[in-house]
């Protein structure tokens, strides 16, 4: 279907099959909608900044530094020269913290904002990635949610974000308070702070999501596995995982309360077949990780399938993962990476461990898969009839009833026995 302000006209083929009109039934649904993603990237090579802004310099509207959590000291200029602060790898632009070359006269503090419009939703959080490179006590970021009446401090980080790994990017999720819900002007400001030359952190992969205010917000778990007992790789296969490789249950330390997966001067690699198909969206794969003395001869990648035989690689790691016996919790939105993940009732989750050398060691523990389930969108999107256009060609109307900013999953079904055939479309109305 195409985007159009307030319909869409929308096609089915059958591949030459008529008279099959009656056998087609087609509904909506919503829930969750993308505001914004921002990457910095574009083909060029260069950051690109998708509409945010720095505070400019002039005004001297930055501050000398920062303690606990408040900035502070004298005012000074902000660093305003975008080209400065973009490294660009060619493909995963991202922002930085002060370099001693960037902004030409030492200005140490940037200020990145941008105003949105979230008419219609609630339940706003906004997605971030965070690294550093020997950041230290001196490196800050801060996170503001504001609008005409209120200003609030909505996440705060000191130091790096993981003790000990540098260039490492970990993913954060933060609430916007209620008062951002319906509100045609919510701005997010980015405060990124570094008294240090070479030390700094890393911004990058923005995304903010909302929930419909028609819907409310539900989520769904459909797989979790904790290997609490150390389920028995011979006898149960290790609770339905296909292995390869001798993964070992370790009880001398451990991710959670119970047993993990270990992989010690070993290589293995477990894999498991989700049904995701009640998921509509958002769908994450979460787990618990960490390492006792691990180097740069292990590692660990974590992988998805849609069920077309090729395999993604949604997180990888090698070498150290912070302080010894000590674990993180990650999460990675695998439909940001694959809309195809959504509703998929064979989605394919892979663990690939690597240990090269005796006693040092990687843990995995707490797997699940859970993700956004969405309400009927009849209020929001109404279908006309579906009429028959010939030579297995059917069309219907998709029509924005609000006629507001929309994303609406379509779901068509073609009754064919012995088992009825359904696929999905997103259709984004803009107003």
């Amino acid at each position: 279907p195409e985007t159009l302000p307030d319909s869409s006209d929308c096609t089915i083929d059958l591949d030459g099959l008529a008279d099959q009109v009656n056998c087609l039934v087609c509904s909506s649904e919503v829930g969750m909608l993308t505001l914004d993603v921002t990457d910095f990237s574009n083909s060029g090579g260069i950051c690109d900044p998708d509409g945010w802004q720095l505070v400019p310099a002039a005004g001297n509207l930055c501050s000398d530094n920062i303690g606990g959590c408040v900035p502070g000291g004298a005012a000074r200029a902000c660093c305003d020269n975008f080209s400065s602060i973009c490294v660009s790898p060619a493909g995963n632009e991202y922002l930085q913290t002060n370099r001693a070359q960037n902004c030409g006269g030492g200005d140490k503090q940037w200020r990145l904002y941008k105003t949105f419009d979230t008419s219609g939703l609630s339940d706003l959080e906004v997605c971030f990635d965070l690294a550093d490179w020997g950041a230290s006590g001196d490196e800050w970021l801060l996170l503001y949610a504001a609008d005409s009446l209120n200003n609030d401090q909505i996440f705060c980080q000191q130091d790096e974000p993981q003790d000990g790994i540098n260039s490492i990017f970990y993913n954060y999720c933060v609430n916007l308070p209620a008062w951002a819900a319906d509100n045609n002007s919510v701005t997010l400001t980015f405060i990124a702070h570094s008294n240090n030359d070479w030390d700094f952190l890393m911004l990058d992969n923005i995304v903010l999501r909302g929930w419909y205010q028609t819907c409310a917000p539900s989520y769904l778990t459909v797989f979790t596995e904790t290997f609490d007992g150390c389920p028995d790789p011979i006898n149960d296969g290790w609770n339905a995982w296909e292995v390869i490789g001798t993964p070992t249950c370790d009880g001398e330390w451990s991710c959670g309360s119970g047993n993990t997966a270990e992989c010690e001067q070993e290589n293995w690699t477990m894999t498991q077949v989700v049904d995701a198909s009640g998921l509509d969206g958002n769908v994450t794969l979460c787990f618990t990780s960490g390492d006792d003395r691990a180097d740069a001869g292990e590692s660990i990648t974590v992988s998805f399938d849609t069920g077309t035989g090729i395999w993604q690689t949604a997180r990888y790691q090698a070498g150290n993962m912070g302080p010894n016996q000590t674990c993180r919790d990650y999460c990675v939105n695998l439909s940001a990476i694959d809309p195809a993940v959504n509703r998929n009732p064979n989605l394919g989750i892979s663990f690939y461990l690597t240990s090269n050398n005796n006693d040092d060691e990687i843990e995995l523990d707490n797997i699940s898969v859970s993700g956004a389930v969405y309400c009927d969108g009849s209020a929001e999107v109404s279908l006309s009839a579906i009429s028959d256009d010939g030579g297995g060609a059917y069309s219907f109307t998709a029509t924005d009833v609000p006629a507001t900013r929309l994303d609406a999953d379509i779901n068509c079904v073609w009754d064919w026995p012995p088992v009825p055939i359904e696929d999905w479309s997103l259709i984004e109305f803009l107003p």
